[in-house]
């Protein structure tokens, strides 16, 4: 349940952002950072069966020597297809181990890595087998110097997400049951007994014949 809410609350923020200021990743001025880019692979266009590639990336580092990281997300949704470790010439046995929903790094360099810019570590490559939504969880990171101590960074995640917005209940394809929904909680607004937020399609704070409009507009999608 809270895994849910946490997907949830994820997938509004990131909505939000991309509304605001277009696909961005933000994080304190000057702090090291590890993370996935894009940030978001948001949208329907994201059809099962296709691929997506993100980067993994760290920025403002300073004397990087080795570092490990797990990348973990729903199996059921996305699945492991390839990856690309850069900066080759530079690295010493580099060990990478995947299996359902996880891929994990374990990376050393001869020459420590300092930058201030983005600088590509590795890129995973994932098949897209449902439509879903999934953290893309960057977690478990070490970044260690050159004398084996931690270097302090922050680490942000992905996110992705296929489900047509019209999918109310998310079972994959718009349709009667989506419609009955919007029909359920149809002339309320938050406090009313029968108010589902869900049902609100346009986000205006009342379920409305709009509402049931744009659901209607979009059934048989998928």
């Amino acid at each position: 349940m809270w895994k849910l809410l946490e997907y949830a609350f994820l997938g509004w923020l990131v909505t939000t952002i991309m509304l605001g200021f277009g696909s961005v990743t933000v994080w304190g001025e000057g702090e090291a950072s590890l993370y996935i880019e894009p940030s978001s692979f948001v949208g329907t266009a994201y059809e099962p069966g296709t691929d997506i590639t993100f980067y993994v990336k760290v920025a403002n580092i300073t004397g990087l020597k080795s570092l490990t990281f797990n990348i973990s997300y729903l199996f059921e949704v996305l699945g492991f297809v390839e990856f690309k470790i850069e900066l080759w010439e530079n690295l010493v046995s580099p060990i990478m181990q995947q299996g359902p929903g996880y891929v994990w790094f374990n990376l050393s360099y001869r020459t420590p890595i300092t930058t201030n810019e983005p600088l590509t570590l590795v890129n995973v490559t994932l098949l897209i087998r449902d439509r879903g939504e999934t953290i893309i969880d960057l977690h478990d990171t070490m970044l260690l110097d050159i004398g084996g101590a931690f270097i302090p960074h922050i680490a942000v995640d992905g996110y992705f997400n296929n489900f047509n917005p019209y999918d109310l209940n998310r079972d994959g394809s718009v349709d009667v049951l989506d419609v009955a929904i919007v029909g359920a909680a149809f002339g309320s607004y938050p406090g009313h007994p029968r108010w589902n937020p869900v049902a609100d399609v346009d986000g205006d704070g009342q379920v409305t014949i709009i509402d049931m409009a744009l659901v209607a507009e979009h059934f048989g999608e998928y």
